[in-house]
């Protein structure tokens, strides 16, 4: 069931993280609801236009009143006198309501002090720390011409098979010792259902794409492990531009974001991950977007803090002392 024009307005509309949270849970698996959902973050001047025209379509049913909200939406960011929208395009590109950034984009990003950056040592550690508890490690090396192609010094395979929880957990890799999730056993050349579609050229071989992706994915992830997290989101953003859905690219893209002083983008990112249908990432998203709530001084950390803080799950403890 979609939400009504009023549910969806009373949710932008709200104080409390508390109701947008439980908003947010009911329709985590509604595509649809979701991207609505970011795209009004990202352009909340447009909600009010959009009140406006939807009042007339009060006899509408719910499918429509929201296909016509998304509809108004689109119709809105491509007004050609409109200033802001003008300047926005001419600096980013919107994929699924995310925003694509370009070198002019982050140029004038800062930083955050060395000692407040989430570091690629410390996710390794966790990760490590992680299966060493509950996982079974095979080494699964890639052909040698791969590996040449792809420069990465690592690689393993997690298997999943005794993890029995709700959500469909994918197969996993692990470059320059931080998790990935391994697409290849997922992604076939030509699908762009829920994950967008790479411009391939028509005698490329599915395992050419597949190559493809890995490399710019392994490039990605070395500028992340190194600190050069500009580099790193730039690449992120080329996966997200060509698979809107890529759990890799939301995650660690967000944490770059993080680092360069950008929470609210990282924090839609997160919030969008947390829809994703693979969620390999849900305990680290959910701390990190913890990390983001308390950065923007969002008073609906506090209720995030404390569920962290109950599940008694790998994060639990930092909540308790954060």
């Amino acid at each position: 069931m979609k939400p009504t024009l009023k549910e969806l307005v009373a949710y932008f509309e709200s104080s409390t993280h508390a109701q947008k949270q439980a908003f947010e849970q009911r329709y985590q698996d509604d595509d649809m609801v979701m991207d609505a959902i970011a795209a009004f973050h990202e352009h909340p001047e447009a909600l009010k236009r959009i009140k406006k025209k939807a009042l007339r379509s009060q006899y509408m049913t719910r499918v429509s009143v929201l296909a016509l909200l998304c509809s108004l939406l689109i119709g809105y960011l491509f007004i050609p006198n409109h200033p802001e929208t003008k300047n926005a395009s001419a600096k980013t590109t919107p994929v699924d309501k995310i925003r694509i950034h370009h070198k002019s984009d982050v140029d004038h990003f800062q930083e955050l002090a060395k000692h407040k950056t989430l570091k690629a040592t410390q996710l390794s550690a966790d990760f490590q720390h992680q299966l060493n508890q509950s996982e079974t490690v095979t080494n699964r090396p890639f052909a040698s011409e791969e590996l040449d192609r792809m420069h990465v010094n690592s690689i393993e395979t997690i298997s999943h098979e005794k993890r029995s929880i709700a959500h469909f957990i994918a197969r996993e890799l692990f470059i320059k010792q931080l998790k990935v999730i391994d697409y290849r056993y997922y992604r076939k050349r030509n699908q762009d259902e829920n994950q967008g579609n790479m411009n391939v050229m028509p005698n490329e071989s599915e395992e050419q794409l597949q190559l493809s992706y890995m490399n710019v994915l392994s490039e990605a992830m070395e500028d992340f492990a190194a600190g050069d997290y500009k580099l790193a989101l730039l690449t992120y953003d080329e996966i997200l531009a060509d698979y809107p859905e890529d759990a890799n690219a939301l995650f660690y893209g967000a944490l770059s974001l993080y680092n360069l002083g950008q929470f609210e983008q990282s924090k839609i990112r997160l919030v969008k991950l947390n829809a994703n249908r693979f969620q390999n990432f849900t305990d680290e998203a959910n701390w990190y977007l913890l990390l983001n709530l308390k950065a923007l001084k969002d008073p609906g950390a506090e209720k995030l803090q404390q569920r962290i803080s109950e599940e008694n799950g790998f994060y639990s403890e930092r909540a308790k002392k954060l």
